[in-house]
């Protein structure tokens, strides 16, 4: 089942951004099915007025130390997907605490009036996903 967060007003992304964005959360996930053992995931995109784009996939599984990866193929791919569009990656876990993949892209000004110009408020779904559950928030202000 395929679910949609369509802006209001059909504001979009450039390609090359939404294709980022697109393939961090797709890597992030992967991630939380191949190695964290998880039972909950959160996955939202926020719009923070005025300029930028927050992308936050968090779970709940059993996190690990940032030191002993940090050259992994996934995380590298993530950041450099990031730089790419004009965003930056932060990655924060421990060891039995779950672990939370942040993008972060600044947004350029001819992208502004029609994002910004689509008002507050937010939708939720929650998604049974294999063992997962899975929820999707995006939110404006």
């Amino acid at each position: 089942k395929v679910f949609a967060l369509d802006a209001a007003g059909g504001a979009r992304l450039p390609e090359g951004q939404r294709l980022g964005v697109y393939r961090i959360a797709e890597e992030a996930l992967n991630n939380v099915l191949k190695h964290a053992n998880a039972r909950q995931v959160q996955v939202s995109l926020t719009c923070n007025a005025p300029e930028q784009l927050v992308l936050s996939v968090v779970d709940d599984g059993r996190g690990f130390d940032l030191s002993s990866v940090s050259t992994c193929h996934g995380l590298v791919m993530m950041a450099d997907y990031a730089e790419a569009i004009g965003g930056k990656t932060q990655i924060t876990s421990s060891p039995g605490r779950g672990a939370t993949v942040r993008l972060t892209l600044l947004l350029s000004p001819t992208d502004l009036p029609a994002l910004a110009s689509r008002g507050g408020g937010s939708r939720t779904i929650v998604v049974p996903f294999r063992h997962l559950t899975l929820t999707f928030t995006s939110f404006r202000v």
